[in-house]
């Protein structure tokens, strides 16, 4: 993928979008940490969007 901002959206099971995160600018490190203590325990989708690359993975959340 080329470097770039990105866009982090977090779903819930029904398709809700949950937390939207965008940088401002390049993922440098190819990583990127997110708060995620206001979710409830349960699984979730993050989807990265940067340029022309999508990627979308499971997350679980558990307290």
């Amino acid at each position: 993928p080329k470097a770039g901002p990105a866009a982090v959206t977090v779903y819930d099971v029904t398709g809700r979008s949950v937390a939207v995160t965008r940088t401002p600018g390049h993922l440098a490190t190819g990583s990127l940490s997110l708060d995620m203590r206001s979710l409830s325990a349960g699984i979730y989708l993050v989807k990265v969007e940067a340029g022309d690359f999508t990627a979308t993975q499971k997350l679980v959340v558990q307290k």
